[in-house]
């Protein structure tokens, strides 16, 4: 049987591509490729479950005489004609429906072979194919359901390279690389951290130029201050060298008692660490250092030398509040709150984002402050920081009912606001503009959920209204919204987003003792078959590579998991 569906396919320049996308004078292309976005060949095979949404892009190739060389987009017309994707051979009809924009939708198990073909003046007719194999899955093998051990903590971030997909994982105090197969590359396995980790404060982030990653997390100084410790392990480090390390300083300016830990790349190139402490307890006049039990507060610290050789040069700084005076931000956040009332986010640009959820007023008297459930936004380089309190008077449900998006150094930011209403906010040309997502009143005590895709510029939040989960979806980057929710049909405990090209998005929810994952999309209306994950998580973190969603999360009992679906 043989059902061919013809979609015009519509690549879009990026920058990252740019350089790939001009034709070479005088050459005639020699081949066509089926790509990711980043410009990797598919195998011949590739895997996909049932609900899943998935997009081709399709490059050109020349010879030259250094060897074959990309030219970029497939389509370009002075080189090429009549390019276009066919869904084609399928096992039975309906295995895999074409969707605009060369966006593919699995829609039933079952065996398809996808073809990009274009003609070609000087080479006549051109084609690539892959073969898709499409599944319903109910749970994962143990293969698919890898156990890293029991953990304190944990965190991990995603590198592509053009040597394949690299996992940078810290697990409480040991580093080590895992790539896209789940094997440990370059000799990097279980290198230790310093001993005396701070156990709720680790941080691990990727370094593009260098192919490597940074770890910042606390250290014991002088009892009680902590101090911050960060390392760089390239892609090429082995296991018996020294890795590069930076300490920050211990003086009297800088008083730490390290909660939590974010850090990253700064558009000039520098690593800064942001550190969430414990404030010091400034109701008594004793020289004994001694931190409050109830507020936390925000510290930068950049290394400017990094990773020069010591001594290292430090710029640092408490976050202000914003008020214009030199009073310093605070909030009143137990640990238990940290991860959900204070987000981050790193925009392309390097600029820092974080967004917390309440915020302290300093009373007339020493050390007394009142609080509110209001947004506080802080855009900062890492050594200045710029801080913004968006729509003044909304006041948020919870101090955790809000949920932060900083693609494309846009700030985008969803929240219940006091009234129970759902509410969409984003900056633009430096104003804050608002929008309501649903006119029914949202669930306070969850908090919802929020990711954007920056291949496509799609927004999804989830949230919850009368004991289901809903899905809102955006394919302008938040100019317009579906005319009505999606109902999941789902009651869940907790849950966690996926983003997938065209529109799609992977449901990860705990249900009462179980994890499941589901598909959704705002054409199907409805969530594909739950594939059940494993027990439900406490701390989770999810990537996309190339086709397959891969998942980190621990669970009830401690244990660390890494998913790999499907």
């Amino acid at each position: 049987m043989k059902s061919i569906v013809r979609v015009f396919f519509v690549f879009l320049c990026l920058p990252l591509l740019m350089s790939s996308c001009m034709r070479m004078s005088g050459q005639a292309p020699s081949r066509i490729s089926i790509t990711t976005l980043e410009g990797e060949e598919y195998p011949e095979e590739i895997n996909l479950a049932t609900g899943m949404t998935h997009r081709f892009y399709s490059r050109a190739f020349v010879n030259t005489v250094s060897g074959e060389q990309s030219i970029g987009a497939a389509e370009q017309r002075d080189v090429l004609n009549d390019v276009e994707f066919d869904v084609m051979e399928e096992s039975a009809p309906g295995v895999v429906q074409a969707m605009p924009n060369g966006c593919l939708w699995a829609r039933s198990p079952g065996q398809a072979t996808v073809r990009l073909s274009a003609y070609s003046l000087q080479k006549g007719q051109l084609e690539a194919y892959v073969k898709l194999n499409v599944s319903s899955v109910a749970s994962l093998t143990a293969a698919q359901n890898r156990d890293l051990g029991s953990v304190s903590n944990f965190s991990v971030e995603q590198l592509k390279t053009p040597k394949g997909t690299f996992y940078g994982l810290i697990r409480s105090n040991q580093f080590s690389v895992i790539d896209g197969s789940n094997q440990v590359v370059g000799g990097i396995q279980n290198v230790a951290l310093d001993r005396a980790v701070v156990n709720t404060s680790v941080r691990v982030w990727k370094d593009i130029q260098n192919e490597g990653f940074f770890t910042s997390y606390g250290i014991p100084g002088t009892s009680p201050k902590q101090k911050i410790s960060t390392r760089f392990f390239p892609l090429s480090f082995q296991a018996n060298a020294s890795s590069l390390v930076s300490e920050s300083p211990e003086n009297d300016r800088i008083v730490l008692a390290i909660r939590k830990v974010y850090g990253g790349r700064s558009s000039s190139g520098m690593p800064v660490s942001f550190v969430v402490s414990r404030d010091q307890d400034l109701s008594t006049n004793s020289q004994t250092v001694t931190f409050n039990t109830e507020r936390v507060v925000l510290f930068g610290l950049v290394d400017q030398n990094f990773p020069v050789s010591f001594p290292n040069q430090f710029s640092s700084s408490y976050i202000p509040d914003g008020s214009g005076t030199s009073e310093i931000l605070r909030m009143k956040l137990t640990d238990a709150e940290l991860n959900s009332a204070i987000q981050f986010a790193q925009g392309q640009s390097g600029l820092f984002y974080f967004a917390v959820g309440t915020y302290a007023v300093k009373g007339q008297t020493q050390g007394q402050f009142t609080h509110k459930n209001a947004l506080k936004v802080i855009i900062s380089d890492g050594s200045q920081h710029q801080v913004e309190t968006p729509l003044g008077s909304d006041t948020l449900a919870s101090n955790k009912a809000f949920a932060l998006e900083a693609s494309f150094d846009v700030p985008q930011i969803v929240f219940i606001r006091s009234d129970k209403k759902l509410i969409f906010l984003q900056r633009l040309s430096g104003q804050w503009k608002s929008a309501q997502l649903d006119k029914d009143d949202a669930d306070p005590d969850f908090p919802p959920k929020f990711i954007a895709n920056s291949e496509d510029g799609t927004l999804m939040v989830a949230w919850k209204k009368s004991s289901k989960l809903y899905l809102q979806i955006s394919k302008d980057f938040g100019a317009n919204w579906l005319q009505s929710p999606l109902d999941s049909g789902v009651n869940a405990s907790d849950a966690a987003l996926v983003p997938l090209p065209c529109g799609g998005s992977g449901l990860v929810t705990v249900e009462g003792s179980i994890l499941n994952l589901r598909f959704m999309d705002d054409g199907s209306k409805t969530p594909s078959s739950a594939v059940q994950l494993g027990a439900p998580f406490k701390e989770i973190q999810i990537f996309r590579e190339r086709q397959m969603i891969k998942i980190f999360y621990v669970d009830g009992s401690g244990k660390l998991y890494m998913t790999s679906f499907p």
